[in-house]
């Protein structure tokens, strides 16, 4: 199938496009607060399959050129969600007029692929799934998004990173302010790119197998791991971004230079399928499904030891999470994500990666000072200190990056 830009029926289509129009004023992301409705166009004929007429607004509707949208609405007399599918032409070859485009936004990025608000007056729709099933049968589509977020935001990690490079092999100047891509400190942009295409790819090849294969452990494990991955990935981007941007120094703060533009669309799919939050407490709905994640991720058990020791803690957290009430457990579930993520990474980067690559993740992102006490995190950051004092000017400068981070949290502390 190939792209088809005309406007015609899809029928006379060669490739069609569907968007999506969930999100309502009121609800934000929380679709259950949405007051959409659809009433049957003919009484006798209700279910999938079936013709609706829906009335409502969608404060969100993403790519408005799209040849039909999945929806969420109520049918009248019910308080459930089920989902529909109204497409821009009409079955019969006319325009389907009750569907009608308010206005773009005026986004701070991303302007190439529209979104826009969107008003439903007795639009023509038909429903899928089942009356009352719209969340499940979408939720689907949502997991899949959650992947083609976390492949962008991976490939936008690398497209930064490799516009660093571009500017430190044209600029005879550098400096030991702007160390070469191979020079950065080990927690770096290099390292931790490196580590979200592992995970993006994990992800991909576990919806596969899923798909393809019927692997139900895939299915496990990609139902809760690509909603972590997609929190931690996307969030992680825009700082990645700042940090290559800044090598540009004053240039990278201007439109004549691509880093302006990377840098406005960095937080784009952190906010898109589920903000921070969203996902958090979609983690702890689902975590069912933890242990087979776990599992996954303990397949790279023994191959350091102080990443072994790292998930003997975190296991622990996670049960006393489990344990909690549920305002309780919402109150971590945001820190719990975050270090599920690093697991995960470091189990990819051992188990598909690059060793010397996974060896430094480990070591900077999640063994010093990792779990500890204050005092033990002080403890470990002066012996680093005496190290680094220790060591010839270059090898010093490619630490010192992180050690002003360490310094500034424990003086923050």
């Amino acid at each position: 199938m190939k792209y088809d830009h005309r406007d015609l029926p899809i029928q006379q289509k060669s490739g069609v496009t569907i968007g999506m129009s969930m999100t309502e004023k009121q609800g934000g992301s929380d679709v259950r607060l949405n007051t959409t409705t659809a009433s049957p166009i003919e009484s006798h004929r209700q279910g999938p399959g079936c013709s609706y007429s829906l009335r409502g607004h969608k404060w969100f509707t993403s790519a408005p050129m799209s040849d039909a949208f999945l929806t969420l609405a109520k049918v009248a007399g019910s308080e459930a969600l089920s989902c529909f599918i109204v497409p821009r032409w009409l079955p019969d070859g006319s325009r389907n007029e009750g569907f009608r485009v308010m206005r773009l936004k005026d986004k701070l990025a991303d302007r190439a692929n529209a979104s826009s608000e969107v008003e439903y007056e007795g639009a023509w729709a038909q429903m899928i799934g089942g009356e009352g099933l719209g969340v499940k049968t979408i939720i689907e589509m949502v997991q899949s998004t959650r992947l083609d977020c976390t492949l962008g935001s991976a490939a936008g990690a690398r497209r930064a990173l490799q516009q660093q490079c571009i500017i430190v092999k044209a600029d005879i100047r550098v400096g030991p302010h702007r160390a070469a891509p191979d020079e950065e400190p080990a927690g770096g942009p290099v390292v931790e790119a490196e580590a979200h295409t592992m995970l993006a790819f994990h992800m991909a090849s576990a919806f596969d197998k899923w798909h393809n294969e019927g692997s139900e452990a895939d299915r496990d494990v990609f139902r809760i791991g690509v909603s972590v991955s997609k929190y931690f990935v996307t969030k992680r981007l825009p700082a990645l971004t700042y940090e290559c941007l800044e090598v540009f120094g004053g240039n990278g703060f201007v439109e004549d230079f691509p880093m302006s533009r990377l840098f406005r669309h960095s937080p784009l799919n952190s906010i898109w399928e589920g903000s921070g939050n969203v996902i958090a407490l979609d983690v702890l709905r689902g975590s069912k499904q933890l242990p087979m994640l776990w599992k996954d991720i303990l397949l790279c058990e023994g191959a350091d030891s102080g990443l072994d020791q790292y998930l003997k803690v975190l296991e622990r957290d996670i049960q006393k999470l489990l344990k909690m009430n549920p305002l309780e457990a919402q109150r971590h579930a945001r820190n719990l994500v975050d270090r599920l993520a690093m697991a995960m990474e470091a189990s990819a980067l051992i188990r598909f990666g690059d060793s010397k690559v996974a060896e430094s993740f480990i070591d900077i992102l999640l063994c010093e000072g990792a779990d500890a006490g204050l005092d033990q995190y002080l403890k470990a950051l002066e012996r680093d200190v005496q190290k680094l004092l220790n060591m010839n000017l270059l090898e010093a400068q490619r630490h010192a990056r992180n050690l002003v981070d360490r310094l500034a949290m424990a003086m923050e502390a």
